[in-house]
């Protein structure tokens, strides 16, 4: 299995989008890890041109930035400054080959030992950008992978928003039923912490997209 589109992404990080502010849902996920800079690793899985990895560096937070473009990583750490070059990495792998995930996480635990902090897995319209199987892929290595507690916090678009205009709708899109997604997080031993949806979270230009916020915790496996 192979990344969907990764001819389209590659062209598109390319060009000069003006996606380069940080999304209102990081802002939103700082505001609630205000103050826990020391205690928590970021890993922004799906981080396209990193401008959410960049605004949690330059708040504080050791960030790690994931994409499957190695044109968008690469310009990614072109763009890093002094100010933040201890705090923040960019690296490109396929989210959708098992042994490379497995790999990957297999070294964020190394580095949650290291540093003794906790991962906070963030995702921003990634997981509607890939197959369930691929989500899948990540949810199963999360779990048998990283043996100390961590939190995953996500931001999608969901079935309602499948009707509804949108300003790229050119490429792959999975429009995730929140309710199965909720069922199966369960079923692998997150717990809820919290959990909305509706309209109103990321409007861009004339697109107010359906989407769903979670936030889920995976105590220390045994």
């Amino acid at each position: 299995m192979s990344y969907i589109n990764k001819n389209y992404w590659d062209t598109f990080y390319k060009k000069d989008t003006g996606l380069s502010e940080a999304s209102t849902f990081s802002e939103y996920i700082l505001r609630e890890f205000s103050g826990m800079q020391s205690q928590f690793m970021v890993i922004d899985l799906g981080c396209g041109t990193g401008k959410d990895s960049f605004y949690f560096a330059k708040n504080g937070f050791e960030t790690i930035g994931i994409d499957g473009s190695e044109e968008v990583t690469k310009i990614n750490n072109s763009k890093i400054d002094n100010l933040i070059k201890n705090s923040i990495s960019f690296h490109c792998a396929d989210l959708s080959d098992q042994n490379n995930v497995a790999q990957l996480l297999e070294s964020f635990n190394e580095k949650t030992k290291e540093s003794k902090k906790q991962l906070l897995i963030y995702t921003r319209f990634f997981l509607h950008a890939i197959p369930e199987e691929v989500e899948d892929i990540i949810l199963e290595n999360l779990c048998s992978n990283i043996e100390t507690p961590f939190i995953f916090v996500s931001e999608f678009r969901t079935k309602e928003d499948e009707v509804l205009d949108k300003v790229y709708n050119n490429h792959y899109r999975r429009y995730v039923e929140t309710d199965k997604l909720l069922l199966k997080l369960l079923g692998k031993g997150f717990s809820i912490k919290n959990f909305t949806k509706g309209q109103g979270f990321s409007i861009y230009k004339n697109e107010d997209p359906y989407l769903a916020r979670i936030t889920v915790e995976k105590k220390k496996n045994v």
